[in-house]
């Protein structure tokens, strides 16, 4: 009943237009038994041969004048072509009603997955980075797509259509067979309890084998990503017979969960099948002895045994219709399963804006844990004043990530606080806190599209000149405009035609045209070589003037000119100072000085 509710909390918008199509299916069940019902008039009119010229007395003498009245009057061969046109009109109006209702109910079907779709893909840019970070992108990838697209295939199709036309034609066939012959239609009521029973306990192993076909899929098309995704590295490591052995492997595992799938299905539908053909059986023999000892006429003969093969295909296309139900709850459990994810931050009901800031920022005692019982900082309060240029370092992991995550509230301080010119960030609302600050992250994302169009990702409303203005003070101008189609040339999925040096440029002009009053720099240079690092140093010196800035870096040599450099270790601020004040120190940060010295002095010999 959830996944019901669930598929009808998507289809309200469009109910007037499922108000038409129930309308619709109901009128072409109606007309199908009308249909039927015109068949026995047809066959007792022809239950003895028409008349042959010249074998009129021999015809007479054979048969009671009643008994051929019907075949030889002119009334009797009215009704007769009254019948058989009726017959056409019936089912001419039975197919146009039936191909307006599969028109209504697709284009509903096709609205309503598009609904899904955009509200489940609107919903994964609010979900937490925990989750995100913890979920495979594949399984997301073919949740939105492949499980939206066979709910759209079902429920589009012949879902509803088998929901609504089935019931009816199998209450409505079983009552013109009780109609027919009372007695007989007991054979068929009897098999109705126990095709329902039949379909019922069918369907829990068919939900079963359906939802871990589906978990394969979606591991299926996560190896297929991480193939896509890393197909450099995968081609540099000659990795690609084992990529390949990884996908079989997982392949293989799909087919096998696909085919006890189908399996379940078949055997589930054969059982459904054989019980209204063993009635069918039955009956038929029933109805020829007493069409022979009996007052059944042909037509009621062939009528009876028409609803019962009627309503036999219709028990068979319920049990269709259950089995595609339970793949349905599937696809919508997993697409729940999205949505019910847990949201990232979001704003507090009394959330301010934030109003244009200096750029103080401060962390007050902050703790954060990303799980129970491992804490990633411990306690840490920094004070970074408006214009100062902050380095944080330290080992990976100790911290220098989290405190810049932090700062835009892409998580949240578990104890303590950080506020902005005294603004608690946990009280104003996201957008304008964010709007006043730039992040460039180590891991260069760029997005399939131009170039010009990746640099306003940072601000879309900016100008050509903007735009040039920025690519020009993060000195990616000039390989800008020696790209063949300058701006405007498109750079592929992940900016995969561009050098790494050049993406992160193209970051730096992207984060530059905010305008921010705060910068965020994870380890912005790390991609460039000696000559662009060269010239991005000299172009940052310029651009952080009168800017809050906090840079996580590894390598210290891009922090000496920093105005304070903060040592992390183990979730802690264990040294804060010049570049000159810590290495005088002798402590935490002369020995990575040190070390990282000794490094770059093995590798130039080498």
């Amino acid at each position: 009943m959830s996944a019901a509710k669930d598929l009808w909390s998507y289809m309200r918008p469009r109910w007037p237009l499922c108000v038409l199509a129930v309308i619709l299916l109901m009128g072409e069940a109606g007309a199908t038994l009308w249909a039927v019902s015109q068949a026995r008039p047809i066959l007792d009119s022809m239950r003895t041969p028409l008349p042959i010229p010249g074998a009129r007395a021999a015809h007479e003498s054979a048969e009671a004048p009643e008994q051929t009245a019907l075949d030889e009057t002119p009334a009797g061969a009215q009704e007769l072509k009254k019948s058989a046109l009726m017959l056409l009109v019936l089912y001419l109006t039975k197919n146009a009603l039936g191909l307006c209702a599969v028109i209504v109910i697709a284009y509903v079907g096709l609205r309503t997955v598009a609904g899904m779709r955009k509200r489940a893909f609107s919903h994964i840019q609010d979900l937490s980075l925990g989750f995100l970070e913890n979920e495979r992108s594949g399984t997301l990838v073919a949740k939105i797509i492949s499980d939206t697209d066979l709910i759209m295939r079902l429920v589009g199709t012949g879902m509803l259509g088998a929901l609504i036309g089935n019931p009816i034609i199998i209450i409505g066939g079983i009552a013109m067979m009780v109609h027919i012959d009372r007695p007989l239609s007991l054979v068929a009521v009897v098999t109705v309890p126990v095709v329902l029973l039949v379909i019922a306990k069918g369907g829990q192993r068919v939900r079963r084998a359906r939802a871990s076909a589906q978990r394969d899929l979606g591991r299926l098309a996560s190896v297929v990503e991480e193939t896509l995704q890393g197909i450099r590295a995968i081609r540099i490591f000659d990795m690609g017979d084992a990529q390949a052995e990884k996908f079989q492997e997982q392949n293989r595992a799909n087919i096998r969960a696909q085919l006890r799938e189908r399996i379940v299905v078949g055997s589930m539908r054969c059982v459904v099948e054989l019980i209204p053909v063993a009635a069918f059986v039955c009956a038929a023999v029933v109805l020829a002895e007493r069409m022979v000892s009996g007052p059944l006429t042909v037509g009621a003969f062939g009528t009876f045994l028409v609803l019962m093969l009627l309503v036999g295909k219709k028990f068979r296309e319920l049990a269709r219709l259950n089995a595609d139900w339970q793949a349905v709850q599937v696809a919508l459990d997993r697409v729940q399963g999205i949505l019910g994810g847990p949201l990232a931050i979001g704003d507090r009901p009394d959330a301010v804006p934030l109003p244009p800031v200096r750029g103080h920022i401060a962390l007050e005692d902050v703790c954060f844990a990303y799980e129970p019982d491992s804490a990633v900082l411990k306690h840490v309060s920094l004070d970074v004043k408006p214009g100062e240029v902050v380095a944080l370092v330290g080992p990976s992991g100790s911290g220098k990530s989290t405190i810049a995550a932090l700062i835009p509230r892409l998580h949240a301080a578990q104890h303590g606080k950080v506020t902005i010119d005294d603004y608690d960030v946990t009280k104003v609302t996201a957008t304008s806190l964010r709007s006043q600050m730039a992040v460039v992250p180590q891991d260069t994302i760029l997005f399939a599209g131009t170039v010009r169009d990746n640099i306003l990702f940072g601000n879309p409303e900016a100008s050509d000149a903007e735009v040039e203005a920025a690519a020009t003070a993060a000195y990616a101008h000039d390989f800008i405009s020696g790209l063949p189609n300058g701006y405007d040339t498109l750079i592929g999925e992940r900016g995969v035609k561009l050098s790494g040096g050049q993406r992160q440029r193209l970051a730096i002009a992207r984060a530059l045209i905010r305008g921010p009053r705060m910068l965020i720099l994870d380890e912005a240079t790390s991609s460039l070589d000696a000559e662009a690092e060269w010239e991005i140093r000299h172009a940052l010196d310029t651009l952080i003037k009168d800017r809050t800035t906090l840079i996580i870096a590894h390598r210290l040599s891009s922090v000496v000119h920093a105005d304070r450099i903060v040592v992390l270790s183990d979730g802690r601020i264990v040294e804060q100072g010049t570049h000159e004040e810590l290495l005088a120190k002798n402590g935490h940060f002369a020995r990575m000085h040190e070390l990282q010295a000794h490094r770059g002095h093995q590798a130039a010999v080498s």
